[in-house]
């Protein structure tokens, strides 16, 4: 509903208008006559109308920015990546907000059970991903919660009871992507020791990176200790062996704590180059040169998850520092043609 607009400046322009000479006294008798004085009175008149005139032009300056002043303010990210040169039609998207979404697309997403990563003291739950919110503001929530029963929980994390349980979500044998604009508007979790990601892995690789698939993209990763970094990484395979030992990153400081409002993440994937976006604007590129392999062109899978880092540690979220539930939301994911390049294939597995 819009608001109702009122003025800062009530003014009467009639109380003006009553004051300055009108048109039956510009036609009166007093200015018709001749001479120096009907001079004297030509110039009193265009002296009264400039002044009434710039009047009229303050008070629609003061008025416009008065309503300019009561707008509701714009978001931090625009939803838009039209601005982004080579953006071209959407061919795939999943938006958690539309109307009369509640669940999860299950032809698109699963929802992960379980922990294949040795190192991280997180059990992920399906009861953990969900559509929250009012019909007026939904999104995909990925909950995080301390465990204070681990022992219930002792056979799911290999090297320890699990000390977190968190929510995963992936279009493995579902939907797989080859190049073009991938992006997502997430809010991140609050809280030191979260390590929630966007990530993608190549289709026939399900997590091991022992396997005989290279290559990991990591759309973005966000550490708790360091809420406004942003973290991308590539990671590839040095030939001749097939372990994804060799990674490029880049850490970029967004000077705002990115736990407190929705933002843009963006991937522009090209056969021989990765570039990344944060609120549509650029980042930096990585070129097929960047590494000693490049496995970035075959089609990959989408991953979204919340997590916490290996516990104790102080790169990747930190030491937990005490809260009970943390809370990732995803408004939407979206895949687009970038320069001309960009497929999406959906898979009956």
């Amino acid at each position: 509903m819009e608001p109702s607009f009122q003025p800062e400046y009530n003014l009467s322009v009639e109380k003006y208008h009553s004051r300055i000479l009108t048109p039956e006294r510009w036609n009166s008798a007093h200015i018709r006559g001749r001479g120096a004085g009907n001079w004297i009175g030509f110039m009193r008149i265009f002296f009264q109308r400039s002044l009434f005139c710039l009047f009229l032009l303050v008070i629609s300056s003061n008025l416009s920015w008065g309503a300019s002043k009561d707008s509701p303010p714009q978001s931090a990210a625009s939803d838009s990546s039209k601005s982004i040169s080579g953006v071209g039609s959407v061919i795939w998207q999943n938006n958690f907000s539309a109307p009369g979404v509640s669940q999860i697309d299950t032809s698109t997403w699963t929802k992960n059970l379980g922990n294949y990563r040795r190192e991280l003291p997180v059990i992920n739950s399906p009861e953990n991903v969900f559509i929250s919110g009012p019909s007026t503001n939904k999104n995909l929530e990925i909950i995080t919660s301390k465990i204070y029963r681990p022992s219930l929980y002792k056979g799911w994390c290999t090297t320890a009871p699990c000390q977190f349980v968190s929510g995963e979500i992936t279009t493995r044998d579902k939907l797989i992507v080859k190049y073009g604009y991938i992006e997502a508007k997430i809010k991140m979790p609050s809280g030191i020791g979260n390590w929630p990601a966007l990530w993608m892995l190549p289709d026939g690789n399900y997590g091991d990176s022992h396997k005989a698939t290279p290559g990991e993209i990591d759309n973005v990763e966000w550490y708790g200790n360091k809420p406004t970094l942003l973290n991308f990484t590539l990671h590839s395979n040095t030939p001749p062996g097939q372990v994804n030992d060799s990674e490029v990153h880049t850490y970029f400081d967004t000077k705002q704590d990115l736990s407190q409002a929705f933002h843009l993440y963006g991937v522009a994937w090209m056969p021989g180059n990765i570039s990344i976006y944060f609120d549509n604007n650029l980042v930096k590129t990585f070129s097929s040169g960047s590494l000693p392999a490049w496995p970035f062109n075959n089609f990959y899978y989408l991953i979204l998850q919340g997590s916490v880092g290996p516990q104790p540690n102080t790169i990747y979220g930190g030491n937990w520092s005490g809260w009970q539930t943390s809370s990732m939301k995803i408004s939407w994911v979206k895949i687009s043609k970038y320069q001309g390049f960009g497929e999406v294939q959906i898979l009956n597995r």
